[in-house]
């Protein structure tokens, strides 16, 4: 089964570990693709890098995450 995970493009690219809150103060990231939280669906990552896009105001892609 395919999952999606997120890369969030800062300084140095960084993935999605967490996201639990809307402003931002519960969004943390990893280094690590293994600590990387991941999406079954795509659509429910898609409306996760827009949130985090607004949030955080960096670009945010998803990649297919490794399983």
């Amino acid at each position: 089964m395919l999952r999606y995970s997120l890369v969030l493009h800062m300084e140095e690219p960084l993935y999605l570990a967490a996201c639990y809150d809307d402003t931002g103060s519960g969004i943390c990231t990893t280094k690590s693709v293994e600590d990387a939280c991941s999406w079954v669906m795509y659509e429910t990552a898609s409306k996760v890098a827009r949130h985090i896009t607004e949030i955080l105001k960096v670009d945010v892609s998803i990649r297919q995450a490794a399983i």
